[in-house]
């Protein structure tokens, strides 16, 4: 699977925030502002308005005005390959691939370590395309009329948020705040 990486400059760099749950906590409360909502992501299609290509330019430049966002990286949906990056690339490596870097600092051996770097953002692609693929065959088997919207995942360091579309998987990774 051949994948493309046209970063160029950091167009994504902040993500809206969401609506607050019900139980959620005082730093939420205090912290988040509930003026963007989920909807912002999963309400209009990326490809619906104009051509497929500046939707998604309009799309990424709208993230880019909210605070947060390391890094980002939309992928066609059929295929999984790598559409554009922006932001830290290094948020989007996998660990695997984090190890093969600093392995390769070490060694002087420059060109080995952008090559680990370009398969560690690879790599990444490729497991949140599989997660999609995944996410979208559940929702199908629990009721073929529903359709996946938006997945959203939590860990201790970061947040990541990933809007499938019909064309493109968006996908925006951001710091946790801390509580």
């Amino acid at each position: 699977m051949s994948r493309q990486n046209s970063g160029g400059g950091s167009l994504v760099r902040h993500l809206p925030t969401f609506r607050r749950h019900p139980r959620a906590t005082a730093h939420e409360a205090a912290h988040c502002d509930n003026s963007t909502s989920i909807e912002a992501y999963s309400g209009d299609s990326l490809s619906a308005e104009k051509n497929g290509h500046d939707a998604l330019e309009e799309k990424l430049g709208r993230l880019a005005t909210k605070p947060g966002v390391r890094a980002g990286i939309v992928l066609e949906r059929a295929s999984g390959a790598i559409i554009k990056t922006s932001g830290e690339l290094s948020a989007l490596r996998t660990a695997k691939a984090r190890d093969a870097a600093t392995a390769a600092s070490f060694s002087n051996e420059a060109p080995t370590a952008e090559a680990s770097e370009s398969q560690g953002v690879e790599d990444f692609a490729a497991m949140i395309w599989n997660y999609v693929n995944a996410s979208a065959h559940l929702v199908q088997d629990m009721d073929k009329e529903d359709a996946l919207r938006l997945l959203r995942i939590r860990t201790k360091r970061q947040e990541i948020v990933i809007v499938p579309d019909a064309k493109y998987i968006l996908t925006v990774i951001h710091d946790t705040p801390s509580v």
